[in-house]
């Protein structure tokens, strides 16, 4: 009697281990998907995107304004510097073209580029960003200097 009491307990979480499986094999693929890279850029975030002029005294200016341009496979930015009194004081870029764009999605309206410097494909010249979509036109871009807000200004890119 006992014997069957042992088997029976074994088959019931012999199944309850299968079901357990099945459900897992059947969540984690969408999971997957999530953390994939995907060619070029996601629709939502190709165009010229623009801050509004920021505190900046590194770049040999007062106030500095930065236009980063994305499109289907290269990413490109320009650094404006400005005077205490708001002049343009030079016109320089932060960084060059960048080719071979990829993307993965983070989820919650966050995504990872990456691209590469003239499309060298070496650790030394991979180009990171964490993009983050805050409203329609508005999203958080991590640079090399710093985290900044950008307004999106076109849908293509324009310098």
């Amino acid at each position: 009697m006992r014997q069957n009491n042992v088997l029976m307990n074994k088959l019931l979480l012999g199944t309850f281990l299968l079901l357990l499986s099945l459900v897992l094999l059947i969540t984690v693929p969408g999971q997957a998907e999530a953390a994939t890279w995907h060619r070029g850029a996601p629709r939502v975030l190709k165009g010229t995107w623009r801050t509004h002029l920021y505190r900046d005294t590194t770049s040999g200016g007062y106030y500095t304004r930065t236009t980063f341009g994305i499109n289907e496979r290269s990413t490109g930015g320009l650094n404006v510097t400005y005077s205490k009194t708001k002049q343009v004081k030079m016109v320089g870029s932060g960084w060059g073209y960048n080719t071979k764009l990829h993307y993965r999605y983070l989820g919650h309206h966050q995504y990872y580029l990456r691209s590469y410097l003239n499309g060298r494909v070496t650790k030394r010249t991979r180009i990171n960003y964490i993009v983050h979509i805050v409203g329609k036109k508005r999203a958080y871009i991590n640079l090399a200097a710093g985290r900044h807000l950008f307004y999106k200004t076109s849908n293509h890119i324009i310098h």
